[in-house]
């Protein structure tokens, strides 16, 4: 089961910040909105799994300062 941490809007994206059973991970949403239903929309950030969510908290504001793909 995932479990969304933080959400954070980036330039035009949802990005999220989700909790699994391994750790956490960054999640591009693809929406510029907020939408009822979720699934199936988007794409884990890759090289943006973390162990705490400190960590991924740091990786979501540098992913932010040096810019992003979609």
């Amino acid at each position: 089961m995932h479990k969304i941490i933080k959400a954070k809007f980036i330039k035009k994206y949802w990005f999220n910040i989700i909790q699994t059973e391994n750790g956490f991970y960054v999640f591009n949403t693809q929406r510029k909105r907020k939408l009822p239903d979720r699934d199936g929309i988007g794409y884990i950030v890759p090289e943006s799994e973390c162990n705490t969510l400190d960590e991924a908290v740091n990786f979501l504001e540098e992913y932010e300062k040096g810019g992003y793909d979609v």
